[in-house]
């Protein structure tokens, strides 16, 4: 019975309620997030690729190629949506063969349990 109960049960740890005030990410944690992903895919391209959801890993299939060429990230600008789910930063990088490159990318995220994860991103 119990287990029903808590099967049926919408509330749990981490969700919100209608009004989106209980667990939702602030700004500066979205901006963390961002400049922390940045850093752990050009340091441990694994580690990042597990940030990402099984079905954007499934869209990804280059993503350890790019992130292993990567070094030096530095976050230029990041702006977070907490509303939205969705943070864009501008960030300046070296690339094994091609130098230096400045990149806006938008992360979509979406919440796993106690942590975020990216389930999209744009680059432009």
């Amino acid at each position: 019975r119990a287990d029903r109960s808590s099967a049926t049960d919408g509330a749990g740890p981490g969700e919100t309620d209608e009004n989106g005030d209980a667990a939702a990410p602030t700004a500066e944690e979205l901006e963390s997030f961002a400049s922390s992903y940045v850093s752990t895919a050009a340091s441990d391209p694994a580690a990042g690729f597990a940030l990402l959801t099984p079905a954007y890993q499934e869209r990804s299939p280059e993503y350890a190629d790019f992130w292993g060429s990567v070094s030096n990230p530095e976050i230029l600008n990041v702006k977070a949506d907490p509303e939205q789910l969705t943070v864009t930063y501008t960030y300046q990088y070296d690339i094994a063969g091609s130098g230096s490159q400045t990149e806006t990318v938008t992360l979509f995220l979406v919440p796993d349990g106690d942590q975020l994860l990216i389930d999209d991103a744009t680059s432009g």
